[in-house]
This record gives C-alpha cells, structure tokens and sequence, in this order.
C-alpha cells in the first residue's frame, strides 16, 4: 500500500519505512511520512539495546570521562577493564574511546572559555559577545504551508482515495 510519504518516490527524494516491510505493517498507514515504496538495498535497522545496557555504557563513559579529564596526561584505557561487549567489538571500542575524547575536548574548551571570561573581567563583553545577534524575544512561528503543493501530489492523493481508502 502506498502512503504520502511515498509521493516523492519517482524523484528518488524520498525516505523509506522501516515498519512498511515488517510483519504488522506500518500502523500510520496511508498517513505516514516515509515512502511505503519497495527500496532495493534497504535493510532494517536494528534494534536498539535495552535500557540497562545503555545505562551500564553511560556510566562507563562517565566514570572513564571522569578520569581522563582528571588527570588526561597519564589516562589509559585498560582494555582488562572494559566489559567484553565492548572489548571482543572493535567498532563499539572506538566508539567509546572517540566518546571519551570528545567529552574531555569538551571540557578543556568550557575551561578555557571560563578563563578567558575571567580574564577580561565581569564588566567587559568578550568582542564576539558584542556581535553577536539579540536573542528572540518572542517564539518564532511557522505560517501554516498546504501539505500538498504540486499537481502531482494532488493527483496521487486522489489516487489513494479512489482506490477506497478514507481520509
């Protein structure tokens, strides 16, 4: 069955989804925003981990974080100490090591800028403050646009309605 978001399948601009091809089907149906279309080469995604293999990775990356930016001269990932999940799979090792540079890259930034603001003093603005834009004092609203804008979607939409299917 097609649905909306299969509209710009003909241009190749379009996503597939991943629902469409499992054994229940997509439960949006007509409504959904991905293309329903077969794609060849698209596999499904896999599943995410559980919630408790998730945490036990967020604390090992805090506590390793924790300890580069403690001292990050002298810190090492022991490979004896990593949870075999992650020691026996190279790709999911690298995560974790870039995850652990990026958190201490992030650090040494926020405590180089926090040096640079006591530098100049609480009274002065850092020269890229002063031009920076004003923030928005209101939200900003999206004008409401007509979800189908071209012939061609409406002719596909009265297709899909033709065939029997209600809107």
């Amino acid at each position: 069955r097609l649905s909306v978001g299969s509209i710009p399948h003909g241009s190749g601009t379009c996503r597939p989804c991943t629902f469409a091809a499992s054994g229940t089907g997509c439960h949006v149906g007509v409504f959904c925003r991905f293309c329903h279309s077969q794609h060849p080469g698209v596999r499904r995604t896999k599943a995410r981990p559980c919630k408790g293999k998730r945490d036990r990775y967020r604390n090992l990356l805090d506590k390793l974080s924790a300890q580069a930016e403690a001292d990050p001269e002298k810190f090492s990932i022991c490979e004896d100490k990593l949870p075999p999940s992650i020691r026996c799979d190279a790709k999911k090792k690298s995560k974790l090591i870039e995850a652990v540079a990026q958190s201490v890259e992030k650090t040494s930034r926020q405590h180089s800028a926090s040096e640079k603001q006591t530098l100049l003093g609480k009274g002065q603005e850092s020269p890229q403050a002063a031009r920076s834009p004003a923030p928005l004092s209101a939200p900003f609203e999206m004008p409401f646009e007509a979800p189908f804008s071209t012939q061609l979607e409406k002719s596909i939409l009265e297709q899909l309605t033709s065939t029997g299917l209600r809107l």
